[in-house]
């Protein structure tokens, strides 16, 4: 179960991504953050955690979030996107 410290810093990160992103993109700079959830090899599954209840049927994998990150640096017209990566496990 997710704690209230967890969540309230998760809520801050996002917020400070918002934040900073609208105070300097005129000056070039992009800023936005990838939000990885249910990934194997991290020791932040749940112990009862099942990827059959997942969407896509399986837990993401370091690289998955990787990827993404390094796509997020190299766009230089991405920002003030807070990127979800749990396999579609919490509908927006």
């Amino acid at each position: 179960m997710v704690g209230a410290d967890y969540a309230a810093s998760k809520a801050g990160l996002h917020g400070l991504t918002h934040f900073l992103a609208g105070r300097v993109a005129s000056r070039g700079v992009t800023v936005s953050a990838v939000a990885p959830a249910l990934i194997t090899d991290t020791g932040m599954l749940p112990p009862e955690g099942d990827p059959r209840a997942l969407p896509t049927g399986r837990f993401g994998r370091p690289e998955e979030v990787a990827d993404l990150a390094l796509a997020v640096l190299r766009n230089g017209y991405l920002t003030n996107q807070v990127l979800s990566l749990d396999g579609g496990a919490y509908p927006r």
